[in-house]
């Protein structure tokens, strides 16, 4: 990672639309966001969401009151959320429209026009907040986790999704998001399934064992010789897109130092260091290991790349703490380079080096398309690439992108910016757009518009805030179940 920051995405809430900042993250449920009148929730990306100047905009009555959110004083449903890091809020239980993006990806969503494409959700109006939801740069935060009240379960509920899964692919500059599928177009390794160890609404993996691998070394030395039981203690093993570093048991620390030095030929610690190339290059990868539902060794590497923070041009911070309770957090260095996808449809996540430079798509799809100004007319004859057990020779052999996918890009400064786009056609279910400043939008498959290539324009634009911003560890609920 270059600096400290969050990975966020744009939304759009109410008729006509707002457009909402919110931070992506796989360790929460909820949704929310601040609202005008809020008196300390600080300054973000985005005005405060308006609800009076929304008429699709409904505060759920006491009657009504979902997910936890219990009748207030007032007669409203409040809900509030804490946060392992410290940070917490509070909010109103509201429900309205919400659209992804408009008719075409390089537009905003225009009410009378971008109807058919919206989705009733549930959220929090924040009218409080505490610790970095104060001070960060995005509005609020998506949850994404497990959950029936999520946006994954919410567009397959009004048919806009066929299946309950999601993708990420992070880049040290920015990264790719895909609804309802994987893409692997520019994946380098075949994806590999891990099942879910928990039924619970985080996405729970079981880790055997941590290998710490020296250059030219094999990947099968390089243990540091722990027990599963101290691996996964507690909570287990959380895989966490809105936990910026990876955060290991502190029952394991003597025995990874050990292992470490005996790789690096040097301590570990979290201390700035400054190292010339040669001294970067001869960092250890640290191996997690985990197993198929066939019992078979997966093998993920995170490379030196990875965790090691770059602080101007020669100084370097391990980003991997050991430091945790018990359990580990998997945050997003760990996902850094890998297409990672969250498949709560088959019970697993599955983990593919890939490369997600969002160039990187369009060079490998780019000179095999034919660009279209207008596919209204286009009729959608293909089938869905779905993510199943049986479409695992698809992910591993077939280049089709995914239903639904979301590229972001480099946001360096703490300025707002906005793409200029044009839309091309991948393939008849599904489609990409060029960026100058790389910031893009894809679209996926649905049988609801088929004049329109069975597919709704995403405009919910990934960005990976380089800005160098209080530390974001752990932003997982502490109330989760």
């Amino acid at each position: 990672f270059e600096g400290i920051g969050t990975h966020y995405a744009y939304i759009y809430i109410g008729t006509p639309p707002q457009r909402v900042t919110v931070i992506v993250d796989t360790g929460s449920h909820h949704t929310a966001f601040p609202c005008l009148g809020c008196s300390n929730c600080g300054k973000h990306t985005d005005p405060y969401y308006e609800p009076t100047k929304s008429s699709s905009n409904k505060v759920l009555p006491c009657s009504q009151c979902q997910g936890g959110a219990r009748c207030s004083s007032n007669k409203k449903c409040e809900f509030s959320q804490s946060y392992t890091e410290g940070s917490s809020w509070k909010a109103i239980q509201m429900q309205d429209l919400m659209w992804v993006g408009g008719l075409s990806v390089n537009e905003e969503p225009v009410a009378h026009t971008s109807k058919p494409l919206a989705v009733p959700f549930l959220f929090g109006c924040q009218f409080s907040e505490t610790g970095l939801f104060r001070t960060q740069k995005a509005d609020g935060i998506m949850g994404l986790s497990i959950n029936s009240l999520t946006l994954v379960p919410t567009l397959v509920a009004h048919n806009l999704l066929p299946v309950k899964a999601f993708s990420l692919c992070f880049s040290r500059t920015g990264g790719m998001m895909m609804l309802g599928g994987a893409n692997t177009a520019t994946v380098e390794e075949p994806i590999k399934f891990i099942p879910l160890s928990k039924k619970s609404s985080w996405f729970t993996v079981h880790l055997y064992d941590i290998r710490i691998q020296a250059p030219n070394k094999d990947i099968s030395h390089g243990s540091i010789g722990v027990k599963e039981s101290v691996l996964n203690s507690g909570k287990g093993v959380i895989v966490d897109s809105g936990t910026t570093d990876t955060y290991l048991p502190r029952a394991l620390a003597s025995q990874f130092k050990a292992t470490f030095k005996k790789a690096a030929k040097r301590d570990y610690s979290n201390s700035r260091m400054t190292l010339n190339e040669k001294d970067f290059n001869n960092f250890p990868t640290i191996v997690f290991v985990f197993k198929d539902s066939a019992s078979q060794e997966v093998a993920i590497k995170v490379k030196p790349s990875a965790y090691l923070e770059k602080q101007g041009s020669d100084r370097y911070v391990p980003r991997i703490y050991l430091t945790e309770g018990s359990g580990a957090v998997l945050g997003a260095n760990f996902m850094q380079d890998q297409m990672v996808l969250f498949d709560e449809e088959n019970s697993r996540v599955g983990i593919g080096r890939a490369n997600c430079e969002y160039q990187n798509y369009i060079n490998s799809n780019h000179q095999n398309n034919k660009k279209v100004p207008d596919n209204s007319n286009h009729q959608n004859n293909s089938t869905s690439k779905m993510v199943s057990e049986s479409d695992l020779d698809m992910l591993q052999n077939d280049n089709t992108p995914p239903p639904l996918l979301k590229v972001g890009g480099d946001l360096s400064t703490s300025s707002s910016v906005h793409a200029s786009s044009s839309l091309s056609i991948l393939s008849s279910d599904s489609y990409f757009v060029d960026s100058s400043i790389e910031h893009e939008i894809l679209g996926t498959k649905s049988n609801l518009f088929p004049a329109f290539l069975g597919a709704f324009g995403i405009s919910m634009t990934f960005l990976f805030i380089i800005k160098k911003l209080p530390k974001l560890s752990h932003l997982f609920s502490t109330e989760e179940a």
